[in-house]
């Protein structure tokens, strides 16, 4: 799966991961579109 990584302030790269299996009870979802909320943008650009 891809995974977006904060590295430090202003600089995000794009990882590759293992796709964790779920556990017993758990699923799996397909996620077709994500957003960001206003303190992650702090957290981005230092502020947190």
């Amino acid at each position: 799966m891809k995974s977006i990584v904060i590295e430090k302030p202003n600089t995000l790269t794009i990882e590759t991961r293992a796709l964790p299996q779920p556990a017993p009870g758990e699923v799996r979802i397909k996620v077709k579109l994500a957003g960001i909320c206003g303190s992650d943008s702090h957290i981005y650009r230092g502020h947190n």
